[in-house]
């Protein structure tokens, strides 16, 4: 970490030590109404305007460490794959079938040179592209280059690997920001993920995100 930044965070811990009032600076908050946790319309606006307009975190690129491994990515209410391809690009899309809109994985992890749907198995290769489909003679003007798996944004910086469903959003860099400064020292290439946990909470998320604040 930079001297300068350590040492502004020094000093801001010691301020909050010290004070015995609200800072100078400090805005009046209004009341937030009880029902912006329980409300589900307004958890679905949340899920269209933050969940899905947002660089959301997936993982270490270490967990996919070989070309053809893919995981699926849930968190922001829409079915997505993360996969390598055979050209070690790791790439995100829905998992949807351009057919019929079935799944093209069911498993949560795995390792394959191809996608492939259970319902009328057309097959997709690592980067997406349409490789194969059953009976395709009873296709008229079939044209599988239109009919690739939909692409989903995403980065990669420092070994971290985030997506984004909005596709006019700013780059992962830029929304970012400062943090990326920040957290250099963290040496995110040379990391490798070594287990998970996963503890599920009945309640609001911004319950969660309240208690770190």
């Amino acid at each position: 970490m930079d001297v300068a930044v350590e040492q502004t965070i020094r000093e801001r811990i010691e301020m909050e030590k010290a004070r015995t009032a609200p800072p100078a600076d400090a805005i009046a908050v209004p009341l937030i109404p009880a029902t912006r946790y329980t409300n589900p319309d307004f958890f679905e606006l949340e899920m269209q305007q933050i969940f899905h307009r947002n660089w959301l975190f997936a993982g270490h690129e270490s967990e996919w460490a070989e070309p053809g491994a893919y995981q699926l990515f849930t968190r922001s209410g829409a079915p997505i794959v993360i996969v390598r391809g055979q050209d070690n690009v790791l790439r995100a899309f829905y998992n949807s079938c351009r057919h019929r809109g079935a799944p093209v994985t069911r498993d949560v992890c795995g390792v394959a040179k191809r996608l492939t749907c259970q319902y009328h198995s057309w097959s997709y290769d690592t980067q997406g592209r349409l490789k194969a489909v059953p009976d395709s003679r009873s296709f008229v003007d079939l044209d599988t280059d239109e009919l690739a798996l939909v692409p989903v944004r995403c980065e990669v910086w420092q070994g971290w690997v985030f997506v984004n469903e909005d596709s006019e959003a700013d780059s992962l860099v830029d929304f970012l920001g400062p943090i990326c400064e920040q957290m250099l020292d963290i040496n995110g290439p040379g990391m490798r993920r070594v287990g998970r946990q996963i503890h599920r909470v009945e309640a609001n998320w911004k319950l969660m995100v309240d208690a770190f604040l």
